[in-house]
């Protein structure tokens, strides 16, 4: 009997209220082209938006792929203290967890500096592209590879982003590279973009703490020239728990806005919007249905893990939560799986409330124990 109430309960809550939500849409178109390159032993880079949620599972999700397609490098790591680079003196910068103008790069995290100082840089992979931006009023930097020094000015009439290629560094991975500044004009280094040469995937994190949807509606120019020299081949957008004050149509102009950014800057680009866990606030599901509305309206991807991840007690239950809302460890594994799984089958492995599931798993085991009982006797 109580088997018989529990699932009439789990497809109640299936297919009444948030069910109404798609646990997902489009993914097979919006994944077929980024699908083919890798099946033909090609490189594909994924290009993933978010914020500090995104920023903890992104790590997982890459090493299953990886370990699925190949490793075609660590993908874009933004300049700053916080990753993989140490500063002198001298530098303003981008915050980790802020937003600070003039909004500059993918992900917030930049540095630059009109004083002679120097900074310290650690590649994730053996090359790296290091993109800086040329300018008026630019200056020049040096950088240093085992003693030969490299100049490069950042001066230009007009405001463009240009790249140079670190390579050629037996002790990457331990050692940083130098980059010094002369003192005579500005100089604003973005991020690197670290490939090797090997077939598989690349993926980009551009996410920070605190952002939402209007922290990458913001950024200046620098955010579309860079997104055209990554070139990705598929672009995810995880947002949400920031940007709990919207309506679901404000949410939804927001978000075309946000999608009319991506498509001018890489219009061949694959894009799939990922709707946010369930947190436990009242707020966040209409969030989630604002960007099904947009996902529809426009053919693009959706992923909705608010009705697929689990409930907010599932999930702190499971021990997935570190503090209430960012993942724990093992939260972050499950979540990474969880997208990679969804990646591999077009979300045909997306089922609503692993919380029922669970419920469901452990009473007909009981059921089960009980029959046998009843055999024996």
């Amino acid at each position: 009997m109580k088997f018989f109430f529990a699932l009439g309960a789990c497809l109640y809550f299936a297919n009444v209220g948030f069910a109404a939500t798609p646990l997902s849409l489009n993914l097979a178109q919006s994944l077929a082209d980024t699908k083919a390159k890798l099946s033909a032993g090609g490189q594909a880079d994924i290009m993933m938006i978010g914020d500090s949620l995104e920023f903890n599972v992104m790590p997982y999700f890459q090493q299953d792929m990886h370990a699925q397609y190949g490793d075609a490098g660590a993908g874009y790591q933004g300049f700053s203290v916080w990753s993989g680079a140490g500063e002198d003196p001298g530098w303003t910068r981008g915050l980790i967890n802020g937003d600070v103008d003039p909004h500059m790069s993918l992900d917030g995290l930049w540095s630059s500096t009109n004083v002679a100082t120097s900074a310290s840089f650690l590649q994730e992979d053996e090359s790296s592209q290091l993109q800086y931006v040329a300018q008026p009023g630019g200056g020049s930097f040096t950088y240093d590879v085992y003693g030969t020094p490299h100049n490069v000015s950042t001066a230009s009439t007009t405001v463009q982003l240009k790249s140079v290629t670190i390579t050629g560094r037996p002790d990457w991975a331990t050692n940083p590279y130098w980059i010094s500044t002369a003192g005579t004009g500005t100089v604003t280094i973005l991020g690197q973009e670290n490939v090797t040469t090997n077939s598989g995937v690349r993926i980009d994190r551009t996410a920070n703490g605190g952002w939402g949807v209007a922290n990458f509606l913001q950024r200046d120019q620098t955010f579309d020239l860079q997104m055209k020299l990554v070139n990705p081949d598929l672009v995810t957008v995880w947002l949400g728990q920031n940007d709990q004050s919207y309506s679901r149509s404000d949410y939804g102009q927001k978000l075309t806005a946000l999608l009319a950014r991506i498509r001018t800057n890489v219009p061949n680009a694959e894009v799939v919007f990922i709707g946010t866990y369930d947190q436990g606030s009242p707020n966040l599901h209409q969030l989630v249905d604002a960007m099904a509305d947009v996902a529809q309206t426009n053919d693009v991807g959706f992923i909705n893990l608010f009705d697929t991840a689990g409930s907010a007690k599932f999930m702190n239950d499971m021990g997935y939560l570190a503090d209430g809302i960012h993942f724990s460890q093992t939260g972050s594994a499950y979540m990474g799986d969880l997208l990679y799984q969804t990646f591999l089958t077009d979300g045909a492995n997306l089922t609503p409330e692993p919380s029922c599931l669970s419920v469901l798993a452990i009473i007909s085991i009981g059921l089960t124990s009980r029959i046998r009982k009843r055999s024996a006797v």
